[in-house]
């Protein structure tokens, strides 16, 4: 016999924060941390020029999404921006627009001003999120 469960749509709400919660704060394991540090060392900034992600939060992410897809290929790349290069450049390669800016977050990437050559941006070829 099925139960109805009445709820009301806070407590639905929270139900969903709750998850989706536990679902993005997967610990990260020494796995995550050395695949982080593999990208940051694989692109340096330019002289003048900075990381737009720190290797904590991109231990983070790899530890919620992965850093390899189904055939093996690494899903996550670094690059280092160039002149005259805009954020729909690396948006034509994924279609990972809001993951692009949330990765990067110590840049405003958003903002044409600060999307500066040299810096080091790292983008996800998953499927969208």
């Amino acid at each position: 016999m099925k139960k109805v469960i009445r709820l009301t749509e806070s407590q639905l709400e929270e139900i969903i924060k709750r998850v989706i919660s536990e679902q993005e704060n997967e610990k990260v394991t020494e796995f995550h941390e050395k695949n982080a540090d593999r990208l940051m060392r694989g692109v340096k900034p330019a002289e003048g020029g900075k990381y737009c992600f720190t290797e904590k939060s991109l231990a983070q992410d790899i530890a919620n999404t992965g850093i390899k897809n189904v055939n093996g290929e690494y899903t996550k790349q670094s690059f280092r921006i160039k002149p005259g290069q805009t954020l729909s450049h690396y948006e034509s390669m994924t279609d990972q627009k809001n993951a692009i800016i949330t990765m990067n977050h110590l840049c405003n990437l958003e903002d044409p001003k600060d999307f500066r050559a040299g810096d080091v941006i790292v983008v996800d070829f998953l499927p969208s999120r």
